[in-house]
């Protein structure tokens, strides 16, 4: 049980360091909230979460789709809290935001974190 909780934190530290790095960095190269902007945050954010998925996968001691997809719930479950706190605090970077795009950042995590998990599994089934 220790080790399927290791996994699915390590998969969703990796996602939250990367996106914030890269957001570090896109901010400081594009004004917020341009269109160039949010398209290159939610690309980045998909690219991160397969990754995410696929390293929780592998870390998992067994079933690795299952540990995805828990990673999966996690990231669906604090990305929508975390859209509706600052809808109700009514934070500048909820405000400058176009409406859709939380939950847009919520889909695509989620997904790309199965993605990343499904592509572990077809890897392993592969070389078996």
């Amino acid at each position: 049980m220790l080790k399927s909780i290791r996994a699915v934190l390590a998969g969703y530290a990796l996602v939250a360091a990367l996106v914030i790095v890269a957001t570090l960095v896109a901010s400081k190269v594009l004004p917020e909230p341009t269109t160039t902007y949010l398209v290159l945050n939610l690309s980045y954010s998909l690219v991160f979460a397969v990754i995410g998925g696929y390293v929780t996968a592998r870390i998992a001691p067994h079933s690795p789709l299952i540990h995805a997809g828990a990673l999966a719930a996690i990231f669906l479950f604090v990305s929508f809290a975390a859209s509706l706190l600052s809808a109700a605090a009514e934070t500048a970077a909820f405000i400058a935001q176009p409406s859709w795009y939380p939950f847009v950042v919520a889909l695509l995590g989620a997904g790309g974190v199965v993605v990343g998990g499904f592509v572990y599994q077809q890897q392993t089934t592969r070389s078996k």
